[in-house]
């Protein structure tokens, strides 16, 4: 007697072999998808920390100077810094792009742009004046530098960092 087609312990142990493989090539495509979220959350830490540095490394070294005054709002700061032995006016202002609901920073110095940040949902500076105890505004347009600026990034998570500004002595008039 010749038969054909599969008997039904042959089909289940088929199925089963073929479920393993399934599930464990699922396994490893859910382990990678995995893993490529994380990198990609890791990048944009790691970019939103270099912003932080670059913003702080020239906060930290702007000056009082008559002739381009420290000025910010929530959305836009300038401030002069001496590059290269010449004094240039570096302006960080946020670029909203209103198709995609973004911010980023965009970075200028002479007639150079940058836009210097990934995309976040919003970009916010704060100004530390000191009366007495710190208070924190939202522009500023005094004869002095800030005592600190904070700039905040929200994303999926709000970051944020606080840089406190060298005070000197003099002014360059």
């Amino acid at each position: 007697m010749k038969r054909n087609g599969f008997t039904f312990i042959e089909l289940i142990i088929s199925v089963t072999i073929f479920s393993i493989v399934i599930v464990a090539v699922y396994g490893v495509f859910y382990m990678g998808i995995r893993s490529w979220k994380r990198a990609q959350g890791e990048k944009s830490l790691q970019e939103i920390r270099l912003v932080f540095l670059k913003m702080e490394k020239e906060l930290k070294n702007t000056f009082f100077f008559s002739d381009a005054k420290f000025k910010g709002t929530s959305k836009n700061m300038s401030f002069p810094l001496v590059i290269s032995d010449e004094v240039y006016t570096i302006t960080y202002s946020v670029n909203e792009d209103e198709y995609s609901g973004s911010s980023r920073i965009l970075r200028t110095k002479g007639e150079e742009e940058k836009e210097i940040s990934p995309p976040m949902k919003s970009i916010r500076f704060q100004y530390a004046a000191i009366s007495g105890d710190i208070e924190w505004k939202d522009s500023w347009n005094e004869d002095s530098l800030p005592f600190g600026v904070r700039i905040s990034l929200e994303d999926e998570e709000i970051y944020s960092k606080t840089i406190f500004l060298k005070q000197p002595d003099f002014r360059i008039q």
